[in-house]
C-alpha cells in the first residue's frame, strides 16, 4: 500500500458524538495528506453503526472494529499496526486539533531532522469554552524532564512521531495502565530530542467526573508502575518523580469526582513537600467546602489563560464550531 504523510489513530468506545466531532476537527487539517484510523474498542452496536456510517462517507476514514474491548493501549497499537503514514499521531476521542497543527509540526520535524514532536494546547469545557491552558516546553535534555513530569501538554495529546520507529520501540505498554502516554513520550525521549509547536492548536476536555482522568488513585499507582520501569534511568540520572507536581494535577480529579478528603489529603502532602503555605491553606478550603475550592480553582485556570493564547485558540475553535453548526 501507498504511503500517506500522516495517519492519525483514535481508539474510541460509546462515544461516537465525540469520536465524530474529533474527526471532523482532524479532516479539516490544512496542506496535509492524511488517514484517520478509528479503533473501535468494543462498543456498543448502536454506537458502532454511527462509526460505521461516517466512515462509509469518507475515503480518508478508515474503521477498525474490535468485538470485545481490549483496553486503550492494545486498541492503538492496532491503529499503528494499520497505519500508512510516514508519520503517526494518537488522539483522544473527546480533544479537538486546529487546522494547521499537523502541517506545522511535520515542517518542523523535517527542518530539525527530529523523530517525534508535540504542541501546545488549551483546556476546554463542553461548550468549548477555554478554561485554561499548557504552554510546550523542550528542555533539553527532555528525557530527564519527561521521568520528573509528564510535561508534553493534555498527556500526549497529537504527539506525533516516526511511524516506523513507533512500532519498533512497541508503541503503548499495555501494562502501563493510566500513563500509557507518559511511558510512550518517556521511550521517545530516549531516541531524541523533539520539537514542539508553541502555538495552541490543540484543545482537549478538561477533567470532569465522568473521565478517567478521575480515578486519581489509579493514576497515582500507575505513576509507581512507571518508576520501577524507568528505575534504572532514574539512579542513573538521581533524579525521581516529582510527586508534588503529580498530587497537585490528581487534586483537580479528586474535586471533580467530589472526593474531599483524597483532595485534601493530595494538596497536604503536595504543601509539605514544597514547603508551600499558600497549598497549605488550599488543603484547608478543600476539606472546608470542596465546592468552593474547585470552582476557585477554575477560576484562577480561567484567569491564568494569556489573552493572546485564548484568542489565538478561540479563532480556531469557533471557526470549526461554526461549521459544524452548519453542516
Amino acid at each position: 500500500m501507498s504511503e500517506l504523510e500522516l495517519t492519525v489513530v483514535m481508539a474510541t468506545k460509546n462515544r461516537p458524538d465525540l469520536a465524530l466531532r474529533m474527526c471532523r476537527s482532524l479532516l479539516r487539517a490544512r496542506g496535509v495528506d492524511l488517514e484517520v484510523v478509528i479503533v473501535d474498542d468494543g462498543s456498543s452496536s448502536d454506537a458502532a453503526s454511527v462509526l460505521a456510517a461516517f466512515a462509509a462517507s469518507s475515503d480518508r476514514v478508515h474503521l477498525h472494529r474490535i468485538e470485545t474491548s481490549v483496553g486503550p493501549s492494545s486498541a492503538r497499537n492496532t491503529g499503528l499496526g494499520l497505519a500508512r503514514g510516514r508519520w503517526t499521531s494518537f488522539v483522544d476521542d473527546d480533544d479537538l486539533v486546529g487546522p494547521d497543527f499537523y502541517r506545522t509540526v511535520i515542517d518542523r520535524l523535517l527542518a530539525d531532522g527530529s523523530c517525534w514532536g508535540f504542541g501546545a494546547a488549551v483546556s476546554i469545557d463542553d461548550d468549548l469554552e477555554v478554561i485554561g491552558c499548557r504552554s510546550a516546553r523542550t528542555p533539553v535534555p527532555m528525557l530527564r524532564a519527561l521521568l520528573q513530569e509528564n510535561i508534553v501538554p493534555a498527556s500526549g495529546l497529537a504527539v506525533t512521531a516516526d511511524t516506523h520507529l513507533l512500532r519498533r520501540i512497541g508503541g503503548f505498554d499495555g501494562d502501563c495502565v493510566g500513563v500509557e502516554d507518559w511511558d510512550l513520550v518517556i521511550r521517545l525521549a530516549r531516541e531524541g530530542e523533539p520539537v514542539m509547536v508553541s502555538e495552541p492548536m490543540l484543545a482537549f476536555r478538561s477533567v470532569s467526573q465522568g473521565s478517567v482522568s478521575a480515578d486519581t488513585q489509579r493514576l497515582h499507582d500507575a505513576a509507581k508502575v512507571l518508576r520501577r520501569k524507568f528505575a534504572e534511568d532514574y539512579r542513573r540520572l538521581g533524579i525521581d518523580v516529582d510527586w508534588a507536581a503529580l498530587d497537585r494535577y490528581l487534586v483537580m480529579g479528586d474535586l471533580a469526582a467530589k472526593r474531599r478528603l483524597p483532595a485534601a489529603k493530595r494538596s497536604l502532602r503536595a504543601a509539605w513537600k514544597r514547603r508551600s503555605p499558600r497549598l497549605v491553606a488550599k488543603a484547608l478550603l478543600i476539606f472546608v467546602s470542596p465546592d468552593l475550592a474547585a470552582r476557585q480553582a477554575r477560576r484562577r485556570m480561567v484567569t491564568q489563560v494569556p489573552v493572546e493564547i485564548s484568542s489565538y485558540a478561540r479563532r480556531w475553535i469557533d471557526e470549526f464550531a461554526s461549521d459544524a453548526r452548519a453542516a
